[in-house]
Order: structure tokens, then sequence, then C-alpha cells
């Protein structure tokens, strides 16, 4: 275990500093956590002030030790004084303090180590009673939110207004869901860890996605969403704009469009519906296969229109309606496309794609056309 050591080259701040391996982990999934022994502490500090170079320069720290008192023990203090400061070896982690009370995390010298206390005669623990606040997710109003990571930003009653102070508070504590409140516009953050994005409603709540942002495995919900994506994203409940590069799966989702598949993998549209109004060719939602992407397609329960565009590869779709109507564009050159349901199909593909209409509409057809030539029914 490295030593603790202070630096004296500042008359008006005296720096502890403690190094990462001085604190055993204790957690190491989804977030670091090391543990700072209170008495263990205050040991090096001991060791600190009595050898040559600490003697000259004034006490480092007061102690208390637990104290038994009409039957209640009462917890250990330990005072870092003025003009002591600590400083934890940067990185990101957390430090949870234990062990006695302390005043460790007022005089920290904040960077991106998360200290947490527990200070009171029963030893709780704020950083725990903080969780709830929370309620499992970090609060973000780019307007009326304010900057900050120290409790209680983040939480709903404080808000925070930028993505790097939500982003660090998602990771200090361990949470995994962001909530959107009004409009968020991510920019060049690595979200690459799975997180969630949820908003109140896809009506006041909106995110849009530059390229140059990692959103890899990130799901959102209850949000109108437009921008480039990643890999393996969900939509669940959104209202989706323009989207580009999507790879993933769309559940109970309104289809503006037009939404452009990734290269690889597969997209899933799951009891999605067009939210384009109207009844016109054009009233219809487009979704882009991509040009020459392999990826697949499947479609599950969808209601309203749909119109494919852009498809110069191989690909295997399916595509099953509840009611609506499916256009094939002159620019689905390639693929098998399979057509089910109720659905009026509008097959107008070009090159080596084949649209295999097994809808009820068209089942139904081929029956009536059987019978009329077998003269048992006239064709209507």
């Amino acid at each position: 275990m490295s030593a603790i050591t202070i630096d004296y080259s500042d008359p008006n701040q005296y720096v502890i500093n403690v190094p990462k391996v001085y604190m055993p982990v204790v957690q190491t999934t989804p977030t670091e956590i090391r543990q700072l022994n209170i008495d263990s502490f205050r040991t090096s500090l001991n060791d600190l002030m009595d050898d040559p170079t600490g003697i000259p320069y004034p006490t480092n720290h007061s102690h208390s030790p637990p104290t038994t008192f009409a039957g209640v023990t009462l917890a250990r203090v330990v005072e870092v004084l003025d003009p002591y400061v600590i400083e934890f070896e940067d990185d990101q982690y957390n430090v949870n303090v234990v062990g006695g009370n302390s005043n460790v995390s007022d005089k920290t010298v904040k960077n991106q180590v998360g200290v947490n206390t527990a200070n009171s005669a029963g030893l709780q623990d704020p950083f725990s009673l903080q969780a709830a606040s929370y309620m499992g997710e970090v609060c973000i109003d780019t307007t009326n939110g304010s900057p900050g990571t120290t409790f209680p930003q983040g939480t709903r009653s404080a808000p925070v207004s930028n993505l790097a102070d939500a982003l660090f508070i998602a990771n200090q504590r361990g949470l995994p869901v962001f909530r959107v409140i009004g409009d968020l516009h991510i920019q060049a953050t690595d979200f690459g860890k799975g997180f969630i994005f949820k908003g109140d409603s896809y009506v006041t709540s909106s995110v849009d996605i530059e390229a140059a942002s990692d959103v890899s495995d990130c799901t959102f919900s209850g949000l109108t969403i437009s921008g480039a994506l990643d890999n393996d994203n969900t939509f669940r409940e959104c209202s989706v704009q323009l989207i580009d590069v999507f790879q993933g799966r769309i559940v109970k989702s309104g289809l503006t469009g037009p939404v452009t598949l990734g290269p690889v993998g597969q997209v899933d549209l799951i009891e999605c519906f067009s939210e384009v109004p109207g009844g016109g060719p054009n009233d219809v939602p487009e979704l882009n296969i991509g040009g020459n992407t392999s990826a697949d397609l499947v479609v599950r329960g969808y209601s309203g229109g749909l119109k494919l565009t852009n498809c110069l590869n191989t690909v295997n779709a399916s595509i099953d309606f509840d009611s609506g109507r499916c256009i094939f564009d002159s620019s689905i050159e390639a693929g098998d496309f399979y057509v089910r349901g109720v659905c009026a199909v509008t097959d107008n593909t070009t090159g080596t794609a084949q649209v295999f209409d097994q809808t009820l509409t068209s089942i139904t057809q081929q029956a009536r056309i059987s019978a009329e030539r077998a003269g048992t029914q006239r064709l209507v």
C-alpha cells in the first residue's frame, strides 16, 4: 500500500496527497468505489506529523476517539485542520469514508473523484440518503437548470444545465437514467455505456444527436428524437423524426422520418405507426434501407403508410401490417421483401428486388381469381 504524502510548498495550503492504491477497492462495476478508513488515515497523518519533515509544521488534524455516553457510543471524530487540504489521486472513482465522522469531504480539492462521508453518531451514510432524492436518474434542463455536481444538483428540484455535469453525477452515483426536461442537444459526448434517456412526454421533451457523439447501446423513451445514431439503440414510445444510421429497435413509436438504416445488423419496428397525415402518395414516412447496407428489416404490427427506398444490396425484410399501405420505390433494386397482414402494396421495384405480396388482400384476390377460373364464382 503506497503511503500518503504532504506537499508543504505552498505556505497557504498544505496538500495531503492520497494515492488510489492507499485505499482498497470495494466495488468495480458499474462505478469503481474505494474505501478510506478514517482511523487508518489519521494514523498515517500522525506518522507524517512526527517525522523530521513534518515536525516544523502545524498539527494536521485533531482526533476524538469513540466515546460512550448514557449508554450510547458516539463515533470517532477526525478533523483535518487548516491550512491542510486533501487531494485524492485524480481519476473516475468514488471514495467511501468509513469508521468515523470527519470533515474529509469539506477539505477535499475537487477533481473527478467523488467523496462520500458518513457523519453522525449512528454513522449514517448521507450518500445513501441522498440517493432517494435522485430516484435513479439525473435530471437535465438546459434552459432552466444550473451547473454543478454537488448534491442536490441533478435532482428533479435542481436539474443540471449541461451534459458534462450530468454525466459526472451519473458515473459518480451509478445512475443509469437521464431525465430530459425540455430540449437536449447531444454533441461530441461519450454515452456509450447503455444509458437511458427519458422524457416526460414526446410533446415536451426532445433529443437531437450529433454524429460526433457516441450513444451506442442507449435507450430513448418518451421523446421526440432526431439525429445520427450508433449501434444497438432502442426507441420506446417516441416521435421519430429524421434519423440517420439507425440499428436496433423502435417500439410503439410514431414515424415521421426519414429513417435511414445503418450498414449492418438488424432494425426492428414493433407496433409502430405513421405520424404523417393525409392519404396522398407522398403522405408516408420514408424508411431508407441505406444503399449498400447489409442490414435486415423486421416490421411487426405496423399501422399507416410506409415507403421503402434506396436498397442496392441483398437484404431480407419481413413486414407485417395491422392496417395500412406499403410503397416500394424504384430505388429498391435488390433484396427480398415479404409483406403480410392487411395492407395495400405498391411495387415499383427495379433490378433484382422481389416483393412477395402475402397480404390478406392479395390472398383473397388470388382465391377469387382461382374460383372464377374454375367457374365456381364470378369475379366482381
